[in-house]
């Protein structure tokens, strides 16, 4: 793990490298919190929202670029992403609630019932998450079917905005090889499902 303070002087541009040991072996997983902290009475969460991006890139290649977030935001990224076919590349985009310790999700493939990757809960409120994850290889020709599941423990989705903005509700958004898949602005509820099909190009 790898982390930075916070920075002096405003409107200065910064480069923060870490080297990634073995990162292509069976735990190829990364995950990157970007917080707006507390530092004084007049606290407001305001991100980036004055100005400014973050962009996060593995092996010379753009992950993900943040230009705005207000609290926080993360993504959780497959090391390995850079080495699979785009047209394999899962991404899940959730814009969380104000109540973030309620949402889950498992993404699973369905003839084997195999877990291809979960998230048991999230650390801050009001955030923007970003998963990525290179589903398995398949022979030219072949195709596995998926479903991602997404749950709320308080059976009211992702439906409660923040106290400045109680209209704010969360979003959901699913995409397989830049194409997306599902998407919602009003999950409300115990669970949200996408279920799709991945097929090999060749």
């Amino acid at each position: 793990s790898a982390e930075a303070g916070a920075y002096e002087n405003p409107n200065t541009r910064s480069v923060y490298r870490q080297c990634l040991l073995s990162p292509c072996d069976d735990d190829s997983s990364y995950y990157l919190l970007l917080s707006d902290a507390v530092t004084n009475a007049d606290y407001y969460p305001d991100g980036l929202i004055d100005g400014g991006f973050v962009t996060v890139s593995f092996g010379g290649n753009l992950i993900h670029r943040f230009d705005e977030f207000s609290y926080g935001a993360s993504i959780n990224f497959d090391a390995c992403a850079n080495t699979c076919d785009a047209n394999s590349l899962f991404e899940l985009e959730l814009e969380l609630d104000f109540y973030y310790t309620d949402t889950s999700w498992v993404l699973v493939e369905d003839s084997s019932s195999t877990e291809i990757d979960s998230v048991g809960s999230y650390s801050a409120n009001n955030e923007v998450v970003r998963h990525t994850k290179c589903l398995p290889n398949l022979n030219c020709g072949d195709s596995r079917a998926y479903t991602l599941t997404i749950s709320d423990y308080y059976d009211d989705g992702l439906s409660n905005g923040s106290p400045e903005n109680p209209n704010d509700d969360g979003s959901i958004k699913v995409s397989v090889g830049g194409d997306v898949l599902c998407s919602t602005t009003s999950f409300v509820g115990t669970e949200f499902k996408c279920t799709f099909t991945h097929t090999s190009t060749c």
